[in-house]
């Protein structure tokens, strides 16, 4: 990637965590909604479920590992 990807990526994800702390939803509603996007594109771009499950483990096990506070979050 290039370091105007990265700033790019870095960017949304930062817009991406803020909304997520900033939103009158509660974690549980926000979470399925995050789900429901993440499927929808998933879906869309035809990634196997498989695939789809792997990640979705692959990142819970890190955070789960890393036990991040709200203030780690980035």
């Amino acid at each position: 990637m290039t370091d105007q990807e990265v700033e790019k990526l870095s960017l949304a994800y930062q817009s991406l965590v803020r909304w997520i702390h900033d939103n009158a939803i509660d974690g549980e509603s926000t979470m399925s909604m995050l789900f429901k996007a993440a499927m929808t594109i998933a879906v869309a771009n035809n990634v196997p479920k498989d695939e789809v499950m792997s990640v979705a483990s692959t990142v819970y096990e890190m955070e789960r590992f890393y036990h991040p506070s709200n203030e780690d979050i980035h």
